[in-house]
């Protein structure tokens, strides 16, 4: 009875400290801390789609400093190998064929199972798609 009290009296004071003094979403924040590290990327082959400028290259480079296996599309072409060479220099571990420039337009959707399978036959598997590309 007494630990119900104590705790009755001290949890509430602690979630509006908790509350006014942090800034965001309180499950984003327990994952941040608490979750996996993007480290465990590490190895794992991603595709991601509008990958040659804006969040997709963004993404592209992080997740190439981390170790990570990518499949880059867009509709162009000559960003989407700049964005290649970025990941490449980003991590120097990376050989040329951890990193596969596809173009692709993702609008265009029979072509979607000739790109899969492309990525396949390079990388044997996928383990992670980023829809990030633009359908217009």
């Amino acid at each position: 009875m007494a630990l119900c009290l104590l705790i009755s009296l001290i949890l509430p004071p602690l979630l509006i400290w908790f509350f006014i003094k942090q800034d965001g979403d309180l499950i984003l924040m327990l994952a941040e801390k608490f979750g996996k590290s993007k480290h465990d990327l590490k190895g794992k082959v991603v595709w991601i789609s509008g990958s040659s400028s804006g969040i997709g290259r963004a993404l592209a480079i992080e997740l190439a400093s981390v170790g990570c296996k990518l499949a880059l599309s867009d509709i162009d072409v000559s960003k989407l190998e700049e964005t290649r060479a970025l990941c490449l220099k980003k991590n120097g571990r990376l050989i040329d064929s951890d990193v596969l420039a596809l173009p692709l337009n993702i609008n265009e959707f029979n072509k979607h199972n000739e790109a899969l399978a492309t990525v396949v036959e390079n990388f044997g598997h996928l383990d992670i798609l980023v829809n990030n590309g633009e359908i217009y």
